[in-house]
């Protein structure tokens, strides 16, 4: 073959790779187009700025305030705002799989004369209207009708289902709307107990009712745990408060702040983020019902991980690991995991004592020990581990702390003897 005939073939293919790409743009612009026209409303999301839905649970107002949805009536509240985009989101990108056109003159018998379910969106320039009547015999779809009225669409049937919503659907079910990267104090007021946490210089203090270094962790899963909890129902209560939780931010003058009640197996709660009061999960008393004492930090020991170049553990058995690399040599071989090293030095990090006044009882022996050293091969780390009916016991500098009973765990696994 010359190289002619063989460039006639390579143009030859080029234009009918070129051609099936045209076609097959041509034909995806034709669908997208034509599900385009299925469409029932062209408006984006964003440009709504009002909402009023009527359902067979009452008539709805939202109102868009700034990035936040706001309920007006029946109550005003703040809006669950993934809820609301939800229910934005299925209206304009609903489409009609069939349409009666044109109009007839009785639309009773598609139960469009009484609609079960209005929804009017504002933009603000247009308003767009929907009305849904009865059920398609087969119940896939429901008849609808538009602010046009020129047809009748048919819609999904799952369209109603997210628009019958109830007023406790459409609430935010949050305590309060903060973002804990800004707080910067927080106080906890029960009975004789006045805690108050200070963040200064991006560290946390505790400053009530003793000054301490605070546990950045027990401080910042407090608040993930105040910033997530969720309000199981909307109650109007009175009540006198046995507990109440004040949060400061940066930026913000007055606190947000939380007073609740335990009370008949339930908890109680009121906010200034909401009108009424609420019922909360009763376990979220627990999380915030703590000692002083929890948010001081009790780490026990400091040092770096990475600094660690020997390992000595004694548990029922005695093993030795030594770092290579980003690897453990033990010895005796397969006695532990390489992980398993990483583990325990990471849970040695993480270790806390009780935040509990207890004294030791009088130890004979320990149960178990660790030693570390550095690459320089000085001693890092000298840890005893005692046991009794109730708690761990730690001797570290001649000092016996309590801790919890999982510490066991965090020894490797074939260092146990078998009972």
């Amino acid at each position: 073959m010359t190289w002619r005939k063989l460039a006639l073939y390579l143009i030859f293919l080029l234009v009918m790779v070129a051609f099936y790409f045209y076609q097959h743009a041509k034909l995806e612009r034709i669908r997208e187009s034509r599900e385009k026209a299925k469409l029932i409303y062209t408006v984006d999301t964003e440009e709504i700025k009002k909402v009023k839905l009527k359902n067979e649970y009452g008539t709805f107002t939202l109102k868009k305030q700034k990035d936040k949805w706001q309920l007006t009536k029946p109550i005003t509240d703040w809006a669950e705002d993934w809820t609301v985009s939800e229910l934005l989101d299925t209206i304009t990108k609903i489409k009609a799989d069939q349409k009666i056109s044109p109009l007839p003159q009785d639309i009773s018998p598609y139960g469009l004369d009484r609609p079960r379910i209005e929804v009017s969106l504002y933009t603000k320039a247009k308003t767009f209207f929907l009305q849904l009547g009865s059920d398609t015999p087969d119940g896939a779809h429901v008849y609808a009708l538009t602010g046009d009225k020129q047809a009748i669409y048919l819609l999904g049937s799952s369209l109603v289902w997210t628009l019958n919503k109830k007023l406790e659907d459409l609430r935010d079910k949050r305590i309060f709307d903060f973002d804990p990267a800004r707080v910067i104090k927080v106080a906890i007021k029960r009975e004789n107990i006045n805690i108050i946490l200070k963040k200064e210089k991006n560290l946390w203090e505790l400053k009530s009712p003793f000054t301490a270094k605070a546990d950045k962790d027990e401080v910042e899963d407090l608040l993930y745990r105040l910033q997530t909890e969720r309000i199981k129902s909307f109650q109007e209560v009175k009540f006198t408060p046995e507990l109440s939780v004040e949060i400061w931010q940066t930026g913000v003058q007055k606190p947000i702040w939380l007073k609740l009640k335990k009370e008949k197996g339930r908890l109680i709660g009121r906010s200034n983020y909401h009108p009424t009061s609420f019922i909360l999960t009763k376990d979220l008393w627990q999380g915030l019902a703590k000692v002083p004492e929890t948010f001081k930090d009790r780490h026990i020991v400091h040092f770096e991980k990475e600094d660690i170049a020997r390992v000595e553990i004694t548990y029922q058995r005695h093993v030795r690991a030594r770092r290579k690399g980003e690897k453990w040599l033990v010895e005796p071989k397969d006695m532990a995991e390489d992980y398993e090293i990483e583990f325990l030095l990471a849970d040695l990090l993480n270790l806390k004592y009780l935040p509990k006044k207890i004294s030791p009882p009088a130890f004979t022996s320990a149960q178990a020990e660790v030693k570390l050293w550095d690459k320089k091969g000085q001693e890092v780390l000298d840890l005893s581990f005692f046991k009794d009916e109730q708690y761990a016991w730690i001797r570290f500098k001649n000092k016996y702390y309590p801790v919890n009973q999982n510490i066991w765990e965090s020894f490797p696994q074939k260092m146990k003897k078998e009972e």
